[in-house]
């Protein structure tokens, strides 16, 4: 519920700064939704939007029946959301985007999951790390915390749990790439991704 009331009006913020968006279309949206509710909106704004929601809820949530919704604040997040998906989140621009954004976590996994296919992959990883400084050594040092890998001892300050047993879990590796990736900033993960098709 929370997640929902965070990006809805914060989502259409980003498309109006982004020019996906017009603010006519955004107070097309403010007519529609004051036209069904007793709570007139002044402005579509992250504000607003997180202050209606958030009163709606606390009215409408007990221990008894658990978090809810009034059903105009139901009908009025459904209105919100079908405008999100109408007009940001399946245009034709962001779905450009989206295959970009595809097309770099794509070659940065596969790249890193290359590596698996050595006789050893630590070793080819820092035979490859001066060509590719940025993404390879990033990389060993995540493994260095998170990991146990054969031959491969951690050092000695890291005190936390093993995360990814590269011995044990025959899908260590994967699932080490992906929550390597999804902690990556944008910037970096850019960055990651130039060096890769630099030369």
């Amino acid at each position: 519920m929370s997640d929902k009331i965070a990006y809805l009006a914060r989502d259409i913020e980003d498309a109006l700064r982004l020019r996906v968006l017009t603010e006519e279309k955004v107070d097309s949206l403010k007519e529609s939704l004051n036209s069904i509710s007793d709570y007139q909106f002044h402005a579509i704004n992250n504000g607003s939007i997180v202050n209606y929601f958030i009163h709606d809820v606390i009215e409408n949530s007990s221990v008894e029946c658990g978090i809810g919704l009034s059903d105009e604040a139901f009908k009025i997040m459904k209105m919100i959301m079908k405008f999100n998906y109408q007009n940001i989140y399946l245009i034709k621009r962001v779905q450009i985007h989206n295959n970009y954004v595809s097309l770099i976590l794509d070659s940065i996994f596969n790249f890193i999951y290359d590596y698996s296919k050595a006789d050893n992959m630590i070793s080819a990883l820092l035979k490859d790390q001066n060509q590719y400084p940025k993404l390879i050594s990033h990389y060993l040092k995540w493994l260095d915390k998170y990991a146990y890998i054969e031959n491969y001892p951690r050092k000695k300050e890291y005190m936390n749990k093993v995360v990814y047993d590269f011995t044990h879990d025959s899908h260590a590796l994967e699932k080490s790439i992906i929550d390597y990736l999804s902690g990556m900033s944008d910037a970096f993960i850019i960055q990651a991704f130039n060096e890769l098709i630099s030369f």
